[in-house]
């Protein structure tokens, strides 16, 4: 004998755990996906500042003949940054010795965006300051020759 119904109710059931599945499962999956994109999108944005304010300091260099630069900011390489959800700064780390080049490059990132502050988790910073995250990179300049620099000043010849 044949009993009436019985494909239409496991079929219903099957469709009742899959959307039960995809509902429970879907929302956590897309969450990480999106915080992973964020972090991500932040990492590149570090990258690109890091990589300008290495060309912007060889530029200086080349213009100014002097190795030790005082300040550097956004302004200065001319970026256009994603977003207004995170506010980033650069400067030039200092090495302490006068006269001498600067030691690397620094940039902030301040998590502005309430939502986003869990892509903080994310990044792995060189320090914390506050709400500020900062990434440090070394500064790669070298003169062709160091014979042609004048110790006292700092600037070449």
């Amino acid at each position: 004998m044949r009993q009436r119904g019985f494909l239409s109710a496991e079929l219903s059931q099957y469709l009742i755990v899959t959307i039960l599945f995809f509902a429970l499962l879907v929302p956590p999956i897309t969450q990480w996906a999106r915080l992973y994109q964020n972090a991500a999108s932040i990492n590149q944005t570090i990258e690109t500042i890091t990589q300008e304010a290495q060309f912007h300091y060889a530029k200086a260099v080349l213009t100014t003949r002097c190795l030790p630069q005082a300040a550097l900011t956004l302004a200065d390489l001319n970026l256009t940054l994603p977003g207004d959800d995170v506010r980033y700064e650069v400067r030039y780390l200092q090495s302490g010795v006068p006269k001498a080049r600067p030691s690397g490059i620094q940039v902030g990132v301040t998590i502005i965006e309430p939502k986003l502050q869990n892509v903080a988790t994310r990044l792995t910073p060189d320090e914390i300051q506050g709400a500020t995250l900062l990434f440090n990179a070394p500064l790669n300049y070298q003169l062709p020759d160091w014979q042609e620099l004048n110790t006292n000043t700092g600037c070449i010849r």
